[in-house]
């Protein structure tokens, strides 16, 4: 009788109760929005998971869900996606990202630093408008990148999707 000449192994990060598991959440809608060395950031639908590399461990969390006004409004406007799909995220410096969410189709942005213990902390409790930077529909493509203190960025302009625009904003 043949037998196989090798045996497979299970990698040990897969048997850990520390590894992401997106059925844990919400696993819809992920993008990569940025990879540090060893460490990443998926945006999601209300979320930024922020993981280790490679054994797919979780570090922490960004939870940001729209207001209820934001909600309400996109509701009544007939739109189905009225959550805060995080779809741009950019280094400003060696500690301070700038996040940017579909946040009901009223885009939004947000700037946050990661603590020693690799929890996000907000540094305003207010809020840019993303309209440029960040699609209104999740559905939709954006691309960002800071440089020379400036954010470019590749989106649509409006909430009508059909203006294609590059903006640089200081």
């Amino acid at each position: 009788e043949w037998q196989p000449n090798y045996f497979s192994v299970e990698p040990e990060y897969l048997s850990s109760n520390e590894v992401f598991d997106a059925t844990k959440g919400n696993n819809d809608s992920f993008k990569l929005l940025r990879v540090e060395g060893d460490r990443i950031f998926i945006g999601t639908r209300n979320r930024v998971h922020y993981l280790q590399f490679g054994k797919f461990k979780e570090i922490s969390t960004l939870d940001w869900v729209p207001d209820s006004i934001s909600t309400a409004t996109c509701i009544g406007r007939g739109k189905k996606e009225c959550d805060n799909y995080i779809r741009v995220l950019v280094l400003k410096n060696e500690s301070l990202y700038y996040i940017c969410g579909t946040h009901a189709y009223q885009p939004r942005c947000r700037h946050y630093i990661i603590q020693k213990n690799g929890e996000f902390q907000i540094t305003k409790n207010d809020h840019d408008v993303g309209t440029g930077i960040s699609p209104f529909n999740p559905n939709h493509n954006s691309t960002a990148i800071y440089v020379d203190g400036k954010i470019f960025a590749a989106t649509v302009s409006d909430a009508d999707e059909r203006d294609p625009l590059i903006l640089q904003k200081v």
